[in-house]
């Protein structure tokens, strides 16, 4: 609940206030903003970003797309999570959003 997104250019757009839910990076809720852009057809770009709700090393990027028929977002995220100072670790994680 709450999620949102928005832009000031229809390009380019913030998602804030979602819960990464993933038990692997912590058991408490992360609310990270998240920056991606619309690429013009329906695909959808995250670029390589830190937050500092997650670690100060860990990256997030990916892909995603937005449906015209239903509205839904679904972002298809890459984690690259530095757990040593020699290993970094790369989580998958899909999430799609349906507007209310």
């Amino acid at each position: 609940p709450n999620i949102q997104i928005t832009s000031t250019d229809c390009k380019n757009y913030i998602l804030s206030n979602w819960n990464l839910g993933i038990p692997f990076l912590s058991f408490d809720a992360q609310h990270p903003t998240l920056t991606f852009i619309d690429n013009g057809d329906n695909s959808l770009t995250v670029p390589s970003q830190t937050n500092p709700e997650l670690g100060s090393t860990d990256k997030i990027a990916g892909t995603g797309a937005w449906n015209p028929k239903d509205r839904k977002i679904t972002l298809n995220l890459k984690f690259t999570l530095a757990l040593s100072s020699s290993k970094d670790t790369t989580l998958t994680y899909t999430q799609t959003y349906t507007p209310q």
